[in-house]
C-alpha cells in the first residue's frame, strides 16, 4: 500500500513539474508573440490540468491571433462558465463578438457584467463607447455620465461626455463640463477649442472665435483652431476675414493656387490655362462651379475636371473651356486648385455673392420633352427631396445630419391644387414603398436620369416646377444655380456656408431657408412650410 503511494506522488509530482515546465513554454512563446507554438502548449497544459480559465483566457487570445476566432468565442463561454466573475474573459467575448456582429448579445454580455460589476467606471466606458458606436446615444451618455460620477477627477471621461453633448446638440450641457475643466487647467488648449467648437454649433459664433484666437495665442501652430477661426468667420458672413484666414490651411493641402495667386497680382491672367478641381461633394461642386464663369472674365482658359455624375450637366456651361472627367487624362495647365478654393483667391465677399444670375442651364432638347409630359398638370408643380447622401452624413453629428424622413412632408398632400413629384435620387427611395395612399407623389420612369446622364432630366423638370423643397443636398444646389425657387430644410447644426441666424441665403437668391429651431426638431420647419405654402396656394 505504501509503495503505490508513493509511486502515486512521485507520478503527481513529475506531472506537475511537467505542467509548469509547458505553461513557461506557453508563456514564453505568447510573450515572443509566437502564436501558433503558444496555442499547441496552452492546449497540452488544458489536457493536463484542464479548466484553468487563466490559461484558457490566453488559449482564447491565441486563437485570435491565429484567425480562428469561432473556436476562441467557444473557448471564452467555457471560461466565464467555470468562472463567472472573470472580467477579463467577459471583454475578450465581448470584442470578438463585437467584430463578428453579433450586437445582441454584445449588449446582453454588457449587461451581464455590469451586474457582476456595477461601479467600474471603465467597464461603463467599454459601455459608453460601444453605445456610441451603435448610436444609441442616450444609453451612451447614461454610461458616460456614471462614468464621471463613479471618477470624478478624471478629465479623459468628462471630456469625453462632453463631445457626444456637443454631438447631438446639447451644448450648454457640454460647456458646463468645458468650464469644469478650464478652471482647474484654464490653458487646456484641447478644452478650450472644444468649447469653442460647442459655441460654434449652437450659434454664438462671436464667442467661438474669441475661444478659437485664445487657443492659437496659446499655440501657434495649433492647426485646428486656424482652420475652424476660418469657418467661424464665414459661418457670420465674413468673407473677408474667412477668405483670408482659410487661406493657411489651403497651403498645407497645396490648394492655394500660388501661381494663379501671382498671375491676379502681376495682371497676366490673360490665356493662363487654369485646372479646377472638385472638392467635397457633388452639391458643393455645383455651389463653386460659378467660379469657373468668374475666372473667365480675367482671359483664363478654365479646364474643369469633373464627377462623373456631373459630366452631361456641367457640358451646359459655356464658360468652361474643357471639361473632363475625373480620371480621365489630365490637359496641361499652368496652375491648378479645388473650386472651394476659388473664393479664397478672388478674395469673395458678400456684397459680390449677390451679384448673381443663373449659372446652370437645362439641355432645351429636355426641356421641351418635359414640358410637354407636364404640359396637362395645371396644378402648382413642386419637386421635393428628402435625403441627401448616407454615406456623406455618417461622418457628420448626429445632429447635423441633412436628411429627413419622407413621411414628415405627408402633411403637403393636406394641400389643395398642389401637385408633387419625386426628385429623390438613390438614398432614400425606399422610403416611396411605404407611402399611404392619400400621399401623391408623382414618380418617373427607371430611364430617368439614366439615358441622357445624371442629373439632365432632374434640370430639365425641375425647369417646369414652381417651387422645390429640399433637404441640404446636391437639388437644393441645382435648384439654386437655375435661380429657381427653393425652399431648404436645415438641420440645427449646418454647413458655414448657410451662415448662422439667416432665412435667405447670400449664395442663392431665390432661396428660402427652414431650419430646426432645437435639435432633430423637422416637424417645426416643415409645418412651417405648410403653412407658408397653403398662402402662397390659396
Amino acid at each position: 500500500m505504501y509503495y503505490y503511494l508513493l509511486l502515486l506522488i512521485i507520478s503527481y509530482n513529475i506531472q506537475a513539474h511537467d505542467f509548469k515546465t509547458v505553461v513557461n513554454n506557453a508563456m514564453q512563446a505568447f510573450n515572443e508573440q509566437s502564436y501558433d507554438q503558444a496555442e499547441s502548449y496552452f492546449q497540452q497544459a488544458d489536457a493536463m490540468y484542464p479548466d484553468q480559465p487563466e490559461l484558457l483566457s490566453n488559449l482564447a487570445t491565441c486563437y485570435k491571433k491565429n484567425q480562428k476566432t469561432e473556436n476562441a468565442i467557444e473557448l471564452l463561454y467555457r471560461v466565464i462558465k467555470l468562472k463567472p466573475d472573470y472580467t477579463k474573459a467577459y471583454l475578450q467575448l465581448i470584442a470578438l463578438l463585437k467584430e463578428a456582429n453579433h450586437h445582441d448579445e454584445v449588449t446582453r454580455l454588457y449587461k451581464k457584467l455590469l451586474t457582476l460589476e456595477p461601479e467600474n467606471a471603465s467597464i461603463h466606458i467599454e459601455c459608453a463607447r460601444y453605445y456610441k458606436e451603435q448610436e444609441q446615444f442616450n444609453l451612451c451618455v447614461e454610461h458616460y455620465k456614471k462614468a464621471v460620477q463613479l471618477e470624478p477627477n478624471s478629465y479623459a471621461y468628462r471630456f469625453e461626455l462632453a463631445i457626444i453633448y456637443t454631438l447631438l446638440g446639447q451644448t450648454k450641457k457640454a460647456i458646463k463640463l468645458y468650464d469644469q475643466m478650464l478652471k482647474k487647467n484654464p490653458n487646456n488648449i484641447t478644452m478650450i477649442y472644444n468649447k469653442g467648437y460647442a459655441y460654434k454649433m449652437q450659434g454664438d459664433a462671436d464667442i467661438a472665435i474669441e475661444l478659437y484666437k485664445k487657443a492659437i495665442e496659446l499655440d501657434a501652430n495649433y492647426n485646428a483652431a486656424h482652420f475652424a477661426l476660418g469657418m467661424a468667420y464665414l459661418i457670420k458672413g465674413d468673407f473677408k476675414n474667412g477668405w483670408e484666414k482659410h487661406a493657411r490651411y489651403l497651403k498645407q493641402v497645396n490648394r492655394n493656387g500660388d501661381k494663379l495667386r501671382t498671375f491676379f497680382a502681376e495682371g497676366t491672367t490673360q490665356g493662363k490655362r487654369i485646372l479646377l478641381r472638385p472638392e467635397g461633394g457633388l452639391g458643393d461642386t455645383i455651389n463653386f462651379i460659378r467660379y469657373a464663369r468668374e475666372l473667365k472674365k480675367y482671359g483664363i482658359h478654365v479646364i474643369v475636371a469633373a464627377q462623373k455624375p456631373l459630366y452631361e450637366l456641367l457640358k451646359q456651361c459655356d464658360y468652361i473651356d474643357e471639361l473632363i472627367k475625373i480620371g480621365d487624362p489630365m490637359t496641361p495647365f499652368d496652375d491648378h486648385t479645388t473650386l472651394m478654393s476659388i473664393p479664397a483667391i478672388l478674395h469673395s465677399h458678400e456684397q459680390r455673392l449677390s451679384d448673381f444670375s443663373p449659372y446652370i442651364a437645362p439641355d432645351p432638347e429636355r426641356v421641351a420633352y418635359w414640358g410637354e409630359y407636364l404640359q396637362h398638370d395645371s396644378n402648382f408643380k413642386i419637386g421635393i427631396c428628402w435625403e441627401a447622401s448616407v454615406a456623406n452624413d455618417v461622418s457628420r453629428p448626429p445632429v447635423a445630419r441633412r436628411g429627413m424622413p419622407l413621411e414628415l412632408m405627408y402633411i403637403l398632400s393636406e394641400l389643395d391644387n398642389v401637385s408633387l413629384y419625386s426628385l429623390q435620387q438613390h438614398d432614400g427611395v425606399e422610403q416611396l414603398q411605404s407611402i399611404p395612399p392619400y400621399f401623391k407623389v408623382h414618380l418617373f420612369d427607371a430611364t430617368f436620369d439614366k439615358t441622357h446622364g445624371s442629373f439632365v432630366d432632374t434640370a430639365a423638370v425641375m425647369h417646369h416646377m414652381d417651387l422645390i423643397i429640399s433637404v441640404d443636398t446636391a437639388i437644393a444646389h441645382l435648384a439654386g444655380a437655375m435661380a429657381k425657387p427653393i425652399w431648404l430644410l436645415l438641420p440645427w447644426a449646418t454647413d458655414w456656408r448657410w451662415l448662422e441666424h439667416k432665412t435667405t441665403s447670400p449664395w442663392y437668391p431665390t432661396m428660402k431657408i427652414f431650419k430646426q429651431p432645437k435639435p432633430f426638431d423637422w416637424q417645426t420647419p416643415m409645418n412651417n412650410i405648410f403653412w407658408r405654402l397653403m398662402k402662397k396656394t390659396q
